[in-house]
């Protein structure tokens, strides 16, 4: 019979038959003995946020957007206060019909706003501050036969012109055409946003000329 020698003193094979003998069904901290498999089995069952490292989990309070690594993960309160608010809200102004022989701003009214994103008044449409997806459009004419006069419409935002179709009837633009420009925009402050019409020796006749909004954030 094989004779192999052992390295092991008589104190470290006592130790080591002892973490035998000793064997638990819970494993726990700074404890040495052997823990069964069944014991093992149900301590990763019963895992939970109260044993797990502090650092592990980010909470509602400590925010997502604070914590951006790839060693964390979030609480659903974080999750949910992360994009639980990016619900997008809209707004939708409209002038049915209408005639202008000068210049001026269409008077669209409002004619829905569920969230009170915004407010008008003579057709000037006032935002808060955030970032929209604007959209303007209408059927125009000008129709004199004349093609020396001409009108213009312009989309403004914060007074800015963003889009301006000309429409003249003898000119490169057909009668009754649809003008229409999108745009995003925002702002760290409230903004405005109108369609302006500037006549020159024209009337300008329009239908269904509408402002679309979605607010993203």
């Amino acid at each position: 019979m094989a004779e192999f020698p052992l390295t092991n003193t008589a104190s470290d094979i006592d130790t080591a038959i002892q973490k035998v003998v000793g064997i638990t069904t819970t494993p726990t901290a700074g404890n040495i003995n052997t823990v069964t498999s069944g014991g093992v089995h149900a301590a990763l069952q019963s895992l939970n946020h109260t044993n797990m490292d502090a650092g592990f989990l980010v909470t509602e309070a400590e925010t997502i957007a604070s914590n951006d690594t790839d060693t964390q993960i979030p609480t659903c309160a974080a999750v949910n206060a992360a994009v639980g608010g990016t619900t997008i809200k809209y707004a939708f102004y409209e002038k049915t019909s209408g005639n202008a022989n000068s210049s001026g701003t269409i008077d669209v009214t409002e004619t829905l706003d569920p969230d009170n994103i915004g407010s008008v008044s003579g057709g000037v449409v006032t935002l808060n501050a955030g970032t929209y997806l604007v959209t303007w459009s209408g059927s125009f004419a000008e129709d004199d036969n004349d093609g020396s006069d001409y009108a213009t419409v312009n989309f403004k935002h914060d007074g800015n012109v963003v889009g301006n179709p000309a429409f003249n009837e003898t000119g490169s633009t057909a009668r009754n055409a649809t003008g229409s420009t999108t745009r995003i925009i925002t702002s760290a402050s409230p903004q405005t946003v109108q369609i302006d019409h500037s006549n020159v020796g024209a009337t300008l006749y329009y239908d269904h000329v509408s402002i679309s909004i979605l607010k993203f954030a």
